[in-house]
């Protein structure tokens, strides 16, 4: 199974959407528990929640707050 590289010319919600088909093919492979649907969420939040955090911070590269 290829690891899972995150698009970052892709939306946070597409890449979530891709690690996650990825993420039950490979859970169904070895016969593993899948996750539901929050905790799918909770898991990928965790490894780039930091990638929506700069979605919302940021934008055209200037700082949203100004």
């Amino acid at each position: 199974m290829n690891e899972f590289k995150y698009d970052d010319k892709a939306s946070y919600d597409v890449n979530f959407n891709r690690w996650c088909y990825a993420n039950r093919v490979e859970r169904e492979m070895y016969k593993e528990p899948l996750l539901n649907e929050n905790d799918a969420r909770i898991t990928f939040r965790k490894m780039y929640g930091f990638k929506r955090l700069n979605d919302s911070v940021f934008i055209s590269g200037t700082n949203a707050m100004n």
